[in-house]
Order: structure tokens, then sequence, then C-alpha cells
């Protein structure tokens, strides 16, 4: 499982579907909304703000790896204002910080076999939302074994996107 389905691409080539972009600057919501840098669970949020106000607190932004989503032929045609994408983590990330403390959480087995089952699941295409993307030998860009998480997605502005990549 290690045949590249893609390439490396010039900066000027246009955004598609399947596009595998590093470190994102991506507008997400936090967990817990923040009161002077407190969660909301530990602080007092007035009564009289408004939910719209209590919704702001929420917004971060954070750096992800992700995969873009939308349709290529809705790029292509300039259909869409606003990119889907995807997360993506390394295998070994992924494993060790997303799989194993949620087998924690429920109790299960977190040993090699219960693993090589979750993988397998994953790269068969068994588990709906989670996608095993292949390793990369690509001289100066090689990666290994990805897991998209398909739990949460996100939009971007497709010009800010574009914008971004040709940096």
């Amino acid at each position: 499982m290690s045949d590249a389905w893609y390439e490396v691409v010039e900066a000027s080539t246009r955004l598609t579907q399947g596009d595998i972009i590093f470190d994102s600057p991506i507008s997400t919501w936090a967990e817990e909304a923040k009161v002077n840098g407190a969660s909301a669970a530990s602080a007092e949020v007035p009564e009289a703000t408004p939910q719209t106000e209590a919704l702001k607190k929420r917004h971060e932004i954070i750096a992800e790896d992700v995969i873009v989503m939308t349709q290529a032929c809705d790029l292509e045609h300039g259909k869409v204002s606003d990119v889907v994408v995807c997360p993506h983590y390394a295998l070994s990330y992924f494993r060790e910080h997303i799989w194993k403390p949620d087998q924690e959480r429920k109790q299960q087995k977190t040993n090699s076999e219960t693993w090589q089952k979750h993988f397998k699941g994953m790269a068969d295409g068994h588990l709906w939302n989670l996608c095993v993307v292949n390793s990369s030998a690509i001289e100066g860009h090689a990666m290994e074994h990805r897991v998209a998480d398909f739990h949460a997605i996100y939009t971007v502005p497709r010009d800010f996107l574009e914008s971004l990549l040709k940096e």
C-alpha cells in the first residue's frame, strides 16, 4: 500500500479534489467557550451576553493537515466559493493520539492484534469515517501512511486556500 495516487505539483496548479495540504490555517470551534482565557465550565458568563457573543468565544484558528474533499468538477468550473476539507494524520500519530485514547476511554484492548484489525478495517474501506492514504517515497516529500478522518470537516474560503498554496 505504498503506491502513491498523488504527485507533487507546482504552486500554480489549480486546486482540485484530493489535494493534500499540510499546516493549513483552519477556522474551527473550540470544545468549550473561552471567557477571559478560562473555559466556560470554570468561568461565569454574564447572563446579558447575546448568543452570538458566546459563539464568537468558541471560534479559534488551528493549523491542520487537510485533504480537499470538494468535487473536482465544482472547483474546475468555479461553482464553489468555499472548499470542504477534512483532516489527515500520520498513521503513527493516529494510532497513539486518537485511536489508543479512544480505545482506553471505551475500556477496549489496545494491543497489536486489535490495532491490526482496526487498520485492516480502515484500509479495506469498512470504516465509513476513516480512510488510509498511501505512504509516499517521493523525493523530498516522503511521508508515512496517513489517515483521513471524516469525523471533522471544515470549510475554507477558496480564494484564501488558493492564495495560501501560492506562497
